[in-house]
């Protein structure tokens, strides 16, 4: 499932660039995806990010989700909790 998320991320970098990506939020079990708009400049997005998925999942449940954001001018992180493991990986925006 993250390895999906982060080809389906890689096609949409590649269709509509990398310098104005936002954050990006599937939670799989709703099959629903959001787009966080409105960070101001200069903020952390990372934190930014990951407190917009939190308040957006059921931690109740322990709702699946996997987040990705830009993490510099040439990476993007994906945060993700899929069957209650967490996970973070960082990616290249460029596929060698």
């Amino acid at each position: 499932m993250i390895e999906q998320f982060i080809a389906m991320t890689h096609r949409v970098i590649e269709e509509e660039g990398f310098e104005d990506y936002l954050p990006t939020l599937l939670r799989p079990q709703r099959k629903d995806v959001r787009v966080l708009d409105g960070i101001p400049e200069g903020d952390d997005i990372e934190s930014q990010a990951k407190d917009w998925a939190e308040c957006s999942v059921d931690e109740d449940e322990d709702e699946d989700f996997i987040l990705a954001f830009k993490a510099d001018a040439s990476h993007f992180k994906v945060v993700a909790r899929v069957n209650g493991i967490n996970s973070e990986t960082v990616c290249d925006v460029n596929i060698a």
